[in-house]
C-alpha cells in the first residue's frame, strides 16, 4: 500500500510539472504572437506526447523493478 501511494504521489507531481511546462510554453508562444496554427498543430501534439510519455515512463520503470530477472 505504501508503494502504491508513493507511486500516485509521483504521478501527480509529474502531471503538475507537465501542466506548468505546457502553461509556460503557451504563455510564451502567446506573447510572441503565435497563431492558431501553432496551437492546433505543434502545441497539441507536444502536450499529448509529454503527458503520455510522463505517465508511461514511471509505469515502465515500476513494472521493470517488479519483475525478477534470473541470470
Amino acid at each position: 500500500m505504501k508503494k502504491f501511494l508513493f507511486f500516485l504521489l509521483a504521478i501527480s507531481i509529474i502531471l503538475f510539472v507537465n501542466y506548468i511546462i505546457i502553461s509556460l510554453i503557451g504563455c510564451i508562444a502567446g506573447a510572441c504572437g503565435a497563431g492558431s496554427d501553432f496551437y492546433c498543430n505543434f502545441f497539441c501534439k507536444f502536450a499529448v506526447f509529454l503527458i503520455i510519455a510522463s505517465i508511461l515512463i514511471p509505469i515502465g520503470i515500476a513494472s521493470y523493478k517488479s519483475v525478477k530477472i534470473k541470470t
